[in-house]
């Protein structure tokens, strides 16, 4: 498995978002540009690990999902959790419960 990332694209990719970023910022000076940088920043991350994940696990038949499912495991006690216990730990972040 190569997990090593072409870094000249990647660089230039980074410098141009902070140039937009800095762009936004000037037209108007409460555009979240921190914020926005790092959101794109991430997106491309994300993006990027999905992609391995896909490609290099795809021979032994395991997807994103799948792959969340099994880090989810064997980081918990035991290796072990419930459907509903997984299906929380997933849900839980973007869930807010308002209790009165």
């Amino acid at each position: 498995m190569n997990f090593l990332l072409p870094c000249g694209g990647i660089m230039n990719n980074i410098d141009l978002l902070k140039t937009i970023t800095n762009y936004k910022k000037i037209k108007n000076p409460a555009y979240p540009a921190q914020e926005s940088l790092l959101i794109h920043l991430y997106i491309r991350v994300n993006d990027k690990i999905q992609s391995i994940i896909e490609n290099e696990l795809s021979e032994y038949r395991i997807n994103t999902s799948t792959f969340m499912v099994l880090v989810s495991l064997y980081m918990s006690d035991d290796y072990c959790q419930s459907p509903s216990d997984i299906t929380r730990s997933y849900n839980s972040p973007k869930q807010t419960s308002h209790t009165s």
